[in-house]
This record gives C-alpha cells, structure tokens and sequence, in this order.
C-alpha cells in the first residue's frame, strides 16, 4: 500500500483535475476517453512540443467561446460543449527540450481550466497546484457556478491579456491572471517566496481540447458500487 502522502500529493496535481473533468465529459467510446486522458499527459503523448508550438498560432479562446454559445442557444435543444483550455509557456517548454538554459525558474502555465458552455451560461472547473487550491477545494467555494454571458465578456477579455508577450512578468499580467485563475503569482513565486521567480520572457501560447455535444449518457458512463 502506498504510503498516505504520496496518495495525496495526486491531488495537487492541476493536470489530474482538469484530465477527469474532460474524461467525465467525453462520451463513452473508448477513443474519445482515450484522447481525453491523452490531452494533458506525458507519457501518452498529449503534451505540446516546440514543433506543435512553430507550426500552429495559438488558439483563440473568445472565437471557439462564441462557437459553442452560438451552438448552446440556437435551436430548440441547445447543445452543451466541454472546452479544455491549456495556457503553455513557451519559454520554459523551449528550455526545456533544449537542455542548455537554466530551468531553476517556475511557470506561468495552467493546465487546468475546464469550461462547459451551455444554454444558460457557462461553468468553470479549474485548480491551482501544491500552493494554490484542489478542484474540491473550488467546487466548495462555488468556482464552478453558473455564470452569465456579461460574465463571460469580462473572463474572456480579460483571458486575453495573458496571451500577450512581456518581458516580464508584469502587476498588469498578475491581476489578469489572479482574476482568471485565483491565483496571485506574486505572492507564490519570487525570491524568498515558496517557488522560484516566473521565468522570463513571457510566451504564452494556448491550446484547447473540444468536447461537443456533451451528453446526460457520457457522466452515466461512470457507476458507483
């Protein structure tokens, strides 16, 4: 038996959070819970690399948003979409494939935001690693509400300005990011502080995982005995 902690420290894990949304939303075909369970792994080959990031621009958020609204209110039986959404450094992947540059640095990047868009708003699902809050931790704090259209205005807009490049990791960028993701980077990362300072420069690139036409049937395929 493993010990407790190492049990536990799984939980701090925002790629474990954000995996089993996505994997709750899938539908029940083997492929599609495969890829599901690929999007944010390693070891199956899911995780983005700097040939993926060269060949294709980042994804933009607000337009699949708007495609999965107009999808969620038109016709008589809106259609909910899952969109899992991965804001990757791009900095710290280069350095890391190349092996040449100092890594004693910690990272920007988010692996865990989860949004359902449905015919009556949308819901977030997110966490936030060993120093900020479990997907418990924000379902219990009502992270994941139904929030409205002029909500999503504002999520969006203000997603956007992560997805800029700066220098360096600015008072502009942290409240940006502490409004997204709930999270002040500052207060975590920095010398003296419980993680390193954010790598610099800045290189956002985002890239999503689309789950359409979401169904009562692809949660039930999960059963409790």
């Amino acid at each position: 038996m493993r010990p407790l902690i190492a049990s536990l420290t799984l939980w701090n894990s925002c790629q474990l959070a954000a995996t089993l949304v996505l994997l709750l939303a899938s539908p029940p075909e083997p492929n599609s819970m495969f890829e599901a369970l690929k999007f944010l792994s390693k070891s199956l080959g899911g995780l983005p690399t700097m040939v993926d990031v060269l060949k294709s621009p980042s994804t933009d958020l607000p337009k699949r948003f708007a495609q999965a609204k107009k999808v969620a209110i038109d016709g008589k039986v809106g259609k909910v979409t899952v969109l899992g959404v991965n804001l990757v450094d791009v900095e710290m992947l280069e350095r890391g494939e190349k092996k040449s540059r100092d890594m004693n640095y910690s990272s920007f990047a988010h692996y865990s935001l989860v949004i359902a868009i449905a015919r009556e708003g949308f819901h977030i699902y997110q966490s936030w690693g060993e120093h900020g809050y479990h997907l418990d931790q924000y379902l219990m704090r009502r992270g994941s509400r139904l929030r409205s259209w002029e909500d999503a205005k504002t999520f969006l807009k203000t997603f956007q300005e992560l997805c800029r490049f700066e220098e360096n990791w600015t008072d502009e960028l942290n409240i940006a990011y502490k409004q997204c993701f709930g999270v002040d980077i500052k207060s975590i990362c920095g010398r003296g502080k419980l993680q390193t300072p954010i790598v610099r420069p800045c290189r956002p690139w985002v890239r999503i995982f689309e789950i359409n036409d979401v169904k009562t049937r692809n949660i039930e395929k999960f059963t409790c005995e």
